[in-house]
């Protein structure tokens, strides 16, 4: 989540009832280790709710996970203001990046 937040840093994280796309969320990946990406959006799968994120520094999503895993949002700590107070042109491009992915998803070319 380079330059936002750097590796190791010390994160402050509150569960929400609700996340936005653009949300910097700390999740567990799949062998369990702490992760922070930005949320793109949630989608139902199999009966329950997943997310898809991304690194800022990335250029493709990673593999969507539950919701379940998920340990909330980055609400302060070591990073830079935008890191919580997330922009509106940050969100949307979050939800642009979403919506192109499940459009693809949806009608593979």
């Amino acid at each position: 989540m380079s330059p936002l937040i750097k590796d190791r840093a010390t994160l402050h994280v509150q569960p929400r009832a609700i996340y936005l796309p653009g949300d910097i969320l700390t999740f567990l990946d799949r062998r369990g280790r702490l992760t922070t990406h930005r949320l793109l959006g949630i989608f139902p799968r199999n009966g329950k709710l997943h997310c898809l994120t991304r690194p800022d520094n990335h250029e493709h999503p990673d593999a969507a996970f539950p919701l379940s895993r998920v340990l909330g949002r980055v609400t302060g700590g070591e990073c830079h203001p935008d890191a919580i107070r997330i922009p509106w042109r940050i969100r949307l491009n979050a939800l642009s990046r979403f919506t192109v992915h499940i459009l693809r998803r949806l009608f593979p070319l």
